[in-house]
């Protein structure tokens, strides 16, 4: 839920954290003239600030992508899910409940966020 109202009857009101009445569009001093109010908060989109223009009021919500680690656990969920549902993730449609079991379980560990890639072996320095 946002605490941002869109109005264009009344002026614009700063009453964060609780209430903020905005212009229903920006302006141009919007470009050059937008802060940062507010600390960074969670709902269920994901991570927001505040933003809002000092000179005309206009307000808006800046959302940064999703994290990394809550990609990480939706897709494990998907895995888990597509395993319990038989449907697999690799080309084989039917399986055995013992190779639907192992889907689960590989499913449920935790994975690496980013694999690196091998060290390759360092040439010595010519004398």
């Amino acid at each position: 839920m946002s605490i941002i109202e869109f109005r264009n009857d009344i002026p614009p009101i700063n009453q964060y954290p609780h209430r903020i009445v905005s212009p229903t569009a920006p302006s141009l001093c919007c470009a050059v003239e937008m802060a940062r109010i507010g600390e960074v908060q969670t709902d269920a989109t994901g991570q927001f600030y505040y933003q809002r223009c000092n000179s005309c009021g206009y307000t808006v919500r800046r959302f940064f992508g999703p994290s990394p680690a809550r990609i990480n656990e939706d897709a494990q969920k998907i895995r888990r899910m597509l395993a319990e549902m038989n449907l697999g993730t690799g080309t084989t449609r039917r399986r055995t409940r013992e190779q639907v079991e192992q889907e689960i379980a590989a499913a449920e560990r935790p994975r690496r966020l980013i694999a690196s890639p091998p060290r390759r072996p360092r040439k010595p320095l010519a004398a």
